[in-house]
């Protein structure tokens, strides 16, 4: 789990030097989380759970954007399964 939120957190590294339209923090931030949701809803179907749900629980995870006050906004998620 701390790799997955490592990896989430080392957004600011893509497209480092680049300048716009490369180095767009915001959008690689989301794509990590994006990354972090599935990979996570993976891990506990491999381990055997059932009826797995990955759901917001309404919370933000937020960015500075490239843009001038703009903010990438991304879902809290809470993952959960049955094991028998």
């Amino acid at each position: 789990m701390e790799q997955l939120a490592r990896h989430v957190l080392a957004y600011r590294r893509d497209g480092e030097g680049l300048g716009v339209p490369f180095s767009l923090t915001a959008v690689s931030f989301y794509e990590r989380c994006v990354e972090a949701e599935d990979t996570l809803r993976e891990w506990i179907m491999e381990a055997g759970f059932k009826n797995v749900t990955v759901e917001s629980i309404e919370e933000y995870c937020c960015a500075a954007s490239v843009k001038p006050k703009k903010e990438a906004r991304i879902s809290i998620f809470l993952a959960c399964g049955e094991k028998h």
